[in-house]
């Protein structure tokens, strides 16, 4: 259905040469003629593919379509020039997908519709900083590689503190690339750049930019990320800023990161009642303490302070931390610091890892996690 006649060119063409029977609508119907066509013919109607050149008439006929669940895969074709404006909007009608390219088409449509819909979105897994330089981008990182290389996960490093390119930076990628580097007939998948079996999503210089381009948000990335990934972690700023608000809510778990000072425990508080002011939901929430020492913040200090208890405790091993930013590569895996992020992941994925023997400066004494 669109109004575009090159467009419903090219899906005739698709169809053609997939062996498909299609019927295109150079003119796209109403959502109640839509839905009246569906109702005349839906046991010969496999799928709907809806052109979001004109993106409110497209989101209602997408809403029209979720009546017919278990007959119609409604697919929503973000190949107009146009149409890239509308396909971040997609994610929250549901049971859509977006596809880019043509010849994505018939993959698409080999796809039964139920398979399709139980496909969800991956398991996004954010970290925020109580405070600048908290230490969240290095927990959120290193965590990420850790759940690709120790537990197989598929895992998309999403940077969302936007303006930083830290992961670049940290990593030494000399050609990350962001979403606001796609071209209108590119998947977002071709701008994720790969580091040692970990995807990375370096964050856009500004979401302006996408919005005046019409590109998808990450909010759109998310929704379409079940088939690709079993995880999205994802690194939010100091700031709760308008264009990560809409993620907050999707999130199935955020680690707090604060440091072990009771002047960090009180931003930290004031971090979370912030994050769940915007969307985010507080049971999900959990307390990391970052640079720990003996003595400094005990578990009930930390609960009467921030209403948690902290899941896990990071030793400040400074130098393991500083040689592994300045060489570009995480921290040593023999390092005390290593095995506090090895607890996060595993406390990610529900799991009991155990304590393994520190060296004698008693740094094994911080390591803790709870799931």
């Amino acid at each position: 259905m669109s109004h575009d006649g090159d467009l419903a060119t090219g899906i005739r063409t698709a169809l053609a040469q997939a062996g498909v029977t299609g019927v295109v609508l150079d003119r796209a119907p109403s959502a109640a003629l839509a839905v009246r066509i569906l109702q005349s013919n839906a046991k010969e109607i496999d799928a709907v593919v809806v052109d979001l050149a004109e993106k409110d008439d497209a989101l209602e006929v997408l809403r029209a379509v979720r009546a017919f669940p278990e007959r119609i895969l409604a697919l929503a074709s973000a190949v107009s020039p146009k149409a890239g404006a509308g396909a971040h909007a997609v994610s929250r009608v549901g049971g859509c997908s977006v596809f880019w390219r043509y010849d994505e088409l018939p993959r698409m449509l080999q796809l039964k519709p139920a398979q399709k819909r139980a496909t969800p979105p991956a398991r996004l897994i954010l970290f925020a900083p109580a405070q600048e330089g908290a230490g969240a981008s290095t927990a959120a990182l290193h965590a990420a590689v850790e759940l690709v290389r120790s537990h197989g996960q598929r895992v998309l490093f999403a940077e969302l503190d936007y303006h930083s390119d830290s992961v670049a930076c940290r990593l030494q990628i000399s050609n990350a690339k962001s979403l606001s580097d796609l071209e209108p007939q590119q998947d977002w998948r071709d701008v994720v750049t790969e580091w040692d079996g970990l995807h990375v999503l370096a964050a856009p210089s500004s979401t302006r930019i996408l919005r005046k381009r019409g590109l998808p948000d990450i909010a759109a990335v998310l929704a379409d990320s079940g088939d690709s990934y079993d995880l999205v972690v994802g690194d939010l700023p100091c700031n709760t800023a308008v264009a990560t608000r809409q993620v907050l809510s999707s999130a199935d778990r955020i680690y707090v990161v604060a440091t072990a000072e009771v002047t960090s425990l009180y931003l930290a508080r004031r971090r979370i009642a912030e994050l769940c002011s915007v969307g985010a939901d507080r049971s999900v929430i959990r307390l990391i303490i970052n640079r720990d020492r003996p003595g400094a913040v005990d578990a009930e200090l930390a609960r009467q302070v921030t209403g948690l208890e902290p899941c896990c405790r990071l030793p400040n091993d400074f130098n393991a931390a500083s040689e592994a930013e300045t060489e570009g590569r995480i921290v040593s895996a023999s390092s005390a610091l290593a095995q506090g992020f090895a607890a996060i992941a595993a406390c990610i994925l529900g799991k009991s890892i155990p304590a393994k023997e520190g060296p004698a400066n008693g740094w094994s004494r911080l390591l803790s996690w709870r799931g």
